[in-house]
């Protein structure tokens, strides 16, 4: 069966603005064919460990002497791989905490990079390559009822590009869409009509 790799990080609870976009794509994703499914890894709820040795970045045969690397650490980083390389595609949900991704979701990355595994070489390429991915990532800028030019905060970022490969979790509400439009028109492009 075809899966698709729903990735949780945002530790929002039922204010998270990141895991409904992530179910709305999935669901969208299922509904698509018989036979897709969902994988979901939640990063908040069951973070994996931080990387405790540089060696786990490096193929085996490209590691130093010196770099020992723990067996179960090792097995975790090939059964995190594993699940990136059996999906057809991956969702990931990347709110953004203190112009930054979460921690669970930078070290879960970390796994992912390991040089003369998933990244290409020069005679193969790696392990990832051509899995299509999109990022889901909203950011900041919370406020009440009254009107987001008194927010208390700033958009993480004047200017962001639509065009990029991600779903933008900004703006889902009316208050959003006029704040958005008033950011489009300061960066001189227009705005679209959302859909």
């Amino acid at each position: 069966m075809t899966y698709l790799l729903a990735v949780d990080s945002s530790i929002s609870g039922p204010d998270s603005v990141s895991r409904p976009l992530v179910a709305e794509f999935a669901d969208s994703w299922c509904a698509a064919g018989p036979d897709r499914s969902v994988v979901s890894r939640d990063l908040a709820a069951n973070p994996v460990p931080h990387l405790t040795t540089a060696g786990l970045h490096y193929a085996e045969v490209l590691r130093r002497p010196h770099e020992s690397v723990d067996p179960a650490a090792a097995d975790l980083q090939r059964e995190l791989i594993d699940e990136v390389a059996g999906a057809a595609a991956v969702v990931i949900g990347a709110p953004m905490y203190n112009w930054s991704i979460p921690s669970t979701l930078k070290t879960w990355l970390d796994h992912l990079h390991v040089l003369g595994v998933t990244t290409s070489s020069d005679d193969q390429p790696g392990r990832l390559q051509g899995i299509p991915a999109v990022v889901v990532s909203p950011r900041g800028l919370a406020y009440d009822d009254s009107d987001p030019g008194q927010a208390g905060g700033r958009p993480h970022g004047a200017c962001d590009r639509e065009d990029s490969g991600r779903i933008d979790g900004h703006g889902r509400d009316e208050r959003g869409r006029r704040l958005h439009a008033r950011r489009a028109s300061a960066c001189g492009r227009r705005t679209r009509p959302r859909q």
